[in-house]
């Protein structure tokens, strides 16, 4: 038993002490458990001496504070990450929240968020708490189910718990001590069943339209739809012949690729807030004689290779005109409202989400051979001047350039998103860890990922996002 914060009381100490013994568990005291310094269980130094000599012992299988109060964070200055060489049980809640999350951040240690001594357990745990407690800490408890209160949200979310007593959370903020929420799962959103793809689930797409705080889904073969942030469907079009990509303009209309076509299919499509097609663009009429990528013979059953363009990507430019990316062309094209191709950029292999720089370069990800899958920086001759590759990168799916200079990189097949410097380093990484059935069994892969800047955060918040 230790005392990381406020002074303890013999009597409640006792008390706790001999219902964890009636428990079957020896329990040993703490050398400054009694000290006392104001309302304090002694100074910074000794309260963390104590906890260090407990985590050292390898006599020791738990450690349980026995009280909150304040004084916890005192601690942090005089502990160590060496700690993580002696992974014990650490129970506590309230004051002790900075020291479960310390544990966690700095040492890997999994605490729990539980009972203290002189305190619950002192007063007595109900039937229900005193079961969990004791089978969750011995392990003959893995997993429970609990009971909840008002559902806000209905859904299924799996992540890593962390947490505690938020107002001792932010006292944490600023300092070297600060919560870690990287890589966290702050918001989730499952897609209703009904609007699930149902064929090429890897050719479905999801975009924020930070305007409105929605999201627009391309779901392969229903349609595209618009979904606010708790799933319910705000606006709907629905076509089979969509995939990989769609993207509201300005006006409200929504433009949108069919990669799985025909040589008579539309490639790309625009159409209204009604759903009235307003402009179409056909590969073929100006692609007639281009080499184009085909499929081995014995996999032209395989829908998604075997297609006409496999368009995967569009973007409507500031200048009015349509940037379309074909892969089964390696190109990608400029297209005038016309229809007339104005500007073409080739030889870019089995060409994914191309991206117009504001320097004018195009952005892309390319699977030039097994094992060389780049992303690359072109100019409008096709020049590449920047270059990211490593041979266990396996397909990437989208890039996009970062306000600071770096490149997020999306590893499709492998469920992996990183930030890479222009100097080729990665400074962050990703991997999702959601996995579904896919058509050659259970995976995490993802099509696309997309990085948002605070400032399109906040604008979305101003425009009623914040549930």
């Amino acid at each position: 038993m230790v005392a990381p914060a406020g002074n303890v009381e013999p009597e409640r100490l006792q008390a706790g002490v001999e219902a964890m013994r009636a428990e079957g568990f020896e329990v040993e005291l703490a050398a400054n458990l009694f000290a006392s310094n104001g309302y304090l269980a002694g100074n910074p130094k000794q309260r963390a001496d104590d906890l260090v000599a407990f985590f050292r012992r390898a006599d020791i299988g738990a450690i349980f504070c026995a009280r909150g109060g304040f004084g916890s964070v005192q601690l942090l200055p005089y502990l160590s990450s060496e700690l993580r060489k002696y992974p014990k049980i650490f129970v506590g809640y309230s004051d002790i929240t900075v020291l479960l999350n310390w544990l966690r951040q700095f040492c890997g240690m999994v605490t729990f968020h539980a009972p203290m001594v002189a305190m619950d357990i002192a007063r007595g745990l109900n039937p229900r708490s005193k079961a969990y407690l004791w089978q969750v800490l011995t392990g003959e408890l893995r997993e429970w189910k609990v009971a909840l209160g008002e559902i806000i949200r209905p859904g299924r979310v799996e992540a890593e718990m962390i947490g505690g007593c938020l107002s001792l959370l932010v006292t944490t903020l600023g300092t070297p001590y600060e919560i870690d929420m990287q890589g966290k799962v702050v918001w989730k959103m499952e897609v209703p069943h009904g609007l699930r793809p149902t064929r090429h689930r890897f050719a479905s797409d999801l975009k924020w339209l930070s305007q409105a705080s929605h999201f627009l889904y391309t779901s392969a073969p229903n349609g595209i739809f618009e979904l606010d942030r708790g799933g319910k469907v705000t606006w709907s079009h629905r076509t089979a012949k969509v995939t990989h990509d769609a993207d509201r303009l300005e006006n409200g209309n929504k433009i949108y690729v069919f990669g799985f076509d025909s040589e008579t299919d539309a490639q790309v499509t625009e159409i209204s807030q009604t759903g009235q097609t307003v402009w179409e663009w056909r590969a073929k009429a100006f692609l007639e004689g281009e080499p184009r990528h085909e499929a081995p013979t014995t996999m032209r059953q395989v829908e998604r290779l075997y297609s006409y363009g496999h368009t995967n990507a569009v973007t409507r430019l500031p200048n009015g005109n349509t940037l379309v990316s074909l892969r089964n062309f390696h190109m990608v094209v400029e297209v005038a409202p016309t229809g007339e191709i104005v500007w073409r950029w080739r030889d870019l292999r089995l060409v994914h989400d191309p991206e117009v720089l504001a320097n004018g370069n195009l952005l892309v990800a390319l699977r030039i051979s097994p094992g060389y899958h780049p992303v690359r920086e072109v100019t409008q001759d096709g020049k590449v001047v920047w270059e990211f590759s490593q041979p266990d990168i396996q397909v990437p799916t989208n890039c996009q350039r970062l306000p600071n200079g770096n490149t997020l990189v999306c590893e499709g097949d492998f469920g992996r998103f990183f930030e890479v410097t222009t100097e080729g380093e990665l400074v962050w990484e990703y991997v999702n860890p959601y996995f579904g059935e896919g058509p050659n069994g259970s995976t995490n892969r993802v099509f696309r990922a997309y990085r948002y800047s605070s400032d399109e955060i906040a604008k979305a918040k101003a425009t009623g996002g914040t549930q």
